[in-house]
C-alpha cells in the first residue's frame, strides 16, 4: 500500500463526486451539497483549506432509491455503496467509497481483514415534528439510540473504563443493528415531502440544529467548487447561517477536521 497525501485524497473525492452527480442526474435522483462541502462552495468555491472530506445530503426518498439503483446499475467499477446495513459498515449513513483505496479511521473498530476506502458521505433528509417540543423529544429517542449503536461499534480502546465494562452487553442487544434499525423507525415517521421542517438528524455526528424550513430544499442550484459544478440547495443562505453563523467570515483559528490514514492498494492487496 501507498500512503496518499491530502491532495491526494481530495483528488479522489473529488472523483467520486464527479460520479455521483453524474449518476444522480441519470437517473433523476436529487442531491444536495452538504455541511463543510456546501459552505466550501459557497465561501471558496471548493475545498475549505483545513477540510479534507465532501458531505451529500438527499431526501428520504432519493436516498432509498440511490442506494438500490446504484447497486443494481454497476456503472462505475471502482465505486461501491456502503449502506448503514451493511455488515462491513460502521456508520449511521451511506458513504461512496472508492475500492481502490484504504481508509483506517480513528476510533471505529474494524477486524483485521476489514476496511473502507476513500469516500463521500450520503446524508438522509428525513421530515421532522412541526412543533419544538415534539421535535426535541422525537430527536432525543433517536440520540439514544444512536449511542448504543455508537458504543457498539467504537474501537474499546476509545471508552471509558465504565462504557467498556458495558459495552458487550450493549453490543449483544444491539445485534443485527437492532439500535440503528429502531432509530430509523423514527427517521420515516414524518415524510420529507409533507413537512414544515426538515434536516438530517440520522446519528451522533447531526446535531439539533440540523432543522430547516423545507422551502430550503425546494430546489437546487448550480455551484462552484474546485472548477466542476454541483448541485446546492436554494435555501443555503439560511441552512449555513443556522449551522455557522456568518458564514462568509472564516474562524481565526483553523484546523483540520478529520486526521484519518488513506492508502491506495497495490498489486497484491486485498
Amino acid at each position: 500500500m501507498r500512503k496518499l497525501s491530502t491532495e491526494e485524497i481530495k483528488k479522489i473525492e473529488l472523483e467520486i463526486l464527479e460520479k455521483v452527480d453524474m449518476f444522480c442526474q441519470k437517473h433523476n435522483i436529487t442531491y444536495f451539497l452538504a455541511y463543510g462541502t456546501l459552505l466550501g462552495a459557497i465561501r471558496h468555491k471548493g475545498f475549505i483549506p483545513w477540510d479534507d472530506d465532501i458531505d451529500i445530503q438527499m431526501p428520504r426518498e432519493d436516498y432509498e432509491r440511490f442506494i438500490k439503483v446504484f447497486e443494481e446499475a454497476n456503472e462505475y467499477e471502482n465505486l461501491k455503496v456502503i449502506s448503514p446495513y451493511s455488515s462491513i459498515s460502521k456508520h449511521t449513513y451511506v458513504k461512496v467509497i472508492d475500492t481502490r483505496t484504504i481508509k483506517k479511521e480513528e476510533r471505529v473498530y474494524y477486524a483485521d481483514n476489514e476496511s473502507l476506502g476513500i469516500d463521500i458521505d450520503v446524508f438522509p433528509l428525513d421530515g421532522q415534528p412541526e412543533k419544538l417540543e415534539d421535535f426535541e423529544k422525537w430527536y432525543n429517542k433517536k440520540y439514544r439510540l444512536y449511542r448504543l449503536h455508537n458504543v457498539s461499534i467504537i474501537d474499546p480502546k476509545a471508552l471509558s473504563i465504565k462504557k467498556r465494562i458495558v459495552r458487550p452487553f450493549i453490543k449483544f442487544l444491539g445485534r443485527d443493528k437492532k439500535y440503528l434499525r429502531k432509530a430509523e423507525k423514527l427517521n420515516n415517521e414524518y415524510a420529507f415531502s409533507e413537512c414544515e421542517y426538515v434536516g438530517s438528524t440520522a446519528g451522533l455526528s447531526n446535531s439539533k440544529r440540523n432543522r430547516y424550513h423545507r422551502t430550503c430544499y425546494e430546489k437546487t442550484i448550480d455551484v462552484l467548487f474546485d472548477g466542476h459544478t454541483f448541485k446546492a440547495p436554494v435555501g443555503y443562505d439560511e441552512i449555513l447561517t443556522a449551522m455557522y453563523g456568518d458564514y462568509m467570515k472564516p474562524p481565526k483559528s483553523t484546523q483540520s477536521t478529520h486526521v484519518n490514514e488513506c492508502y491506495l492498494k497495490e498489486k497484491g492487496d486485498n
